[in-house]
């Protein structure tokens, strides 16, 4: 399974990316020297579109979770319907995609996916803006971390949850992958960025 998260980005003081849509599909995936492979497409249960282009999970009357966390989490625990796809064709699909597997039947990916982290624990992305955070922006430029390309006010960061305790304190938060120099970095719940630990 594939579980996708749709960003906007906007200039708002109150929040710049913002959650808009979200699906899932099934596909295998593979990396090869930093490269992305994929097998096919196949339609998963309870998602509106096509294997060309699956549009979004069918949340029903419930409320569409807002991360990417709770997506996964909804769409397993909410029972399934024959509304999309049945069922029958859902474990259909799910056999081909072990089948692709087993066959090796991988293609390149696209260009427009960005391979960001390997090997690593992640827990979560960190989306750093300049325009709304020169200072955390600048430190993690400096430390080695790059901006995208095309938005280069825009960082995304992986990071995983993390708990530091100093001075009899107990603190949650995340920490980002390594840094240049192999260092790793916190980051409050709050998205506070505090120093390298």
């Amino acid at each position: 399974m594939v579980f996708e998260i749709s960003l906007s980005y906007r200039n708002e003081p109150s929040g710049r990316f913002v959650r808009y849509g979200d699906s899932a599909y099934l596909c295998a995936g593979k990396i090869e020297y930093r490269e992305l492979y994929s097998t096919d497409i196949l339609m998963a249960s309870n998602v509106f579109g096509s294997e060309d282009y699956p549009e979004g999970i069918c949340w029903g009357g419930n409320d569409a979770p807002q991360n990417l966390r709770s997506i996964v989490a909804g769409y397993f625990s909410t029972p399934f319907n024959n509304d999309l796809v049945s069922l029958d064709a859902f474990e259909d699909n799910c056999r081909d995609i072990r089948s692709y597997v087993r066959n090796a039947q991988y293609g390149q990916e696209y260009d427009n996916h960005k391979f960001l982290c390997y090997g690593e624990d992640v827990d979560t992305l960190l989306c750093l803006d300049a325009e709304k955070n020169v200072t955390s922006f600048f430190t993690l430029l400096c430390a080695g971390f790059k901006p995208l390309e095309g938005a280069e006010h825009i960082m995304l960061i992986p990071a995983k949850e993390e708990v530091v305790f100093k001075n009899g304190g107990k603190y949650f938060g995340y920490q980002t992958i390594p840094d240049d120099v192999g260092k790793q970095w916190f980051v409050t719940q709050e998205g506070l960025l505090i120093g390298q630990i």
